[in-house]
């Protein structure tokens, strides 16, 4: 759903890539003295380009090598964040038929941010006195906008990224709180892989409590974000982490990243769930998880209509901890074969294919198509 999740995957592949590259030179060249003895003029000139120009900097190398790795994960995470939050934003005000329709913290909150944007907008001494007056003028007016809930709102996105800290677990719970996402880390660690992942690091159960696992994540954001300061600000590095402790800590953010951006995503499309005109397919009769199809008996309704490829389709069900799955319908099936749409009522069996994984479970679930 969101471009930022992509950008961050990205960047971090990236990373772990120049890492490794690092990590493999610094082998090349320990592995080549260890096989060249001197034998040969090529040998000879070899050990003498180590000693001279590889020895003396590796070190310093392997420093660097660190401090970039630090720098920039932080750097990814706050970026996505920010960026995360825009795109919910505006995805969420695309939907809305209306400004009463937002959800309530944003309506709520919209106030104070706007008036920390503006003062942030007279202090930043990098604008222009048009581009101040300009700024100044727009945010004023979606802020009054939003006041008397006219029907051709703006809100404004930048002033809910304002933050004056570096995102540790705290600062981030307080900015996705914001736009009506609360306790947003801690839904995180239902994530089985970011659970196994700090299991795995802090622990040599397989498995720890959700206290402790909340303990963790706490250290892994608060401890990231405290080297982050301590090497921006130029403070010494006597001790760094191996390269295998720098990819395990790579490797815990990008999960926490990407748990991040599935809960947004099921909040999206809990908004849109709510917001948006919808036909009950009910219980599925049959499930093909291999294949991604739910099977249906047939479409009684007391209104008439179609269901069609590319629809949004959601299968809820209140009693469990992952209350909506979401996605597409990717193909439609009756009893001549496949077909573009469906119109019902509808009293034979027919299929759909999603777009979203399937187990047992989804015969729990009642399933809705949006109209």
């Amino acid at each position: 759903m969101l471009q930022s999740i992509s950008d961050f995957n990205s960047n971090i592949n990236g990373l772990i890539n120049h890492l490794k590259y690092e990590r493999n030179c610094q082998l090349f060249f320990q592995a080549g003295v260890k096989k060249y003895n001197g034998n040969s003029d090529f040998e000879r000139e070899f050990q003498s380009f180590v000693c001279k120009r590889i020895k003396p900097s590796l070190t310093a190398s392997k420093v660097y090598s660190y401090k970039n790795g630090i720098i920039s994960l932080y750097g990814f995470l706050e970026r996505f964040v920010e960026d995360a939050i825009l795109e919910y934003l505006r995805e969420i005000c695309r939907q809305a038929p209306d400004y009463a329709s937002l959800p309530s913290a944003i309506k709520i909150n919209h106030l104070d941010v706007s008036l920390d944007h503006i003062s942030k907008i007279k202090r930043n001494r990098a604008l222009s006195d048009i581009q101040r007056k300009l700024q100044l003028r727009e945010a004023v007016k979606n802020m009054n906008d939003c006041l008397i809930a006219v029907p051709e709102y703006t809100i404004n996105l930048d002033a809910f990224i304002n933050h004056s800290s570096n995102f540790r677990y705290d600062s981030i719970h307080e900015i996705f709180f914001r736009i009506g996402v609360p306790g947003i880390s801690n839904l995180c660690l239902n994530n089985d892989k970011l659970a196994i992942a700090l299991s795995r690091k802090h622990s040599s159960a397989k498995s720890l409590d959700k206290k402790i696992l909340t303990s963790s994540l706490i250290k892994e954001l608060n401890d990231l974000a405290q080297r982050r300061n301590e090497i921006a600000h130029g403070a010494r590095v006597d001790e760094i982490e191996s390269p295998d402790l720098l990819e395990e800590r790579i490797y815990i953010i990008k999960k926490y990243v990407n748990a991040l951006n599935e809960i947004l995503f099921n909040y999206v499309d809990g908004y849109i769930f709510k917001t948006i005109d919808k036909i009950e397919l009910g219980i599925p009769s049959k499930a093909y998880g291999g294949m991604g199809v739910l099977e249906f008996e047939g479409l009684a309704s007391e209104k008439s209509g179609r269901i069609a490829v590319g629809d949004k389709i959601f299968a809820v069900n209140n009693d469990s901890s992952n209350t909506m799955l979401s996605g597409s319908i990717i193909s439609l099936r009756d009893q001549k074969g496949g077909v573009e749409n469906l119109s019902y009522p509808c009293h034979e069996p027919f299929c759909i294919g999603v777009n979203f994984d399937l187990n047992s479970h989804i015969l729990k679930r009642k399933i809705y198509v949006g109209q």
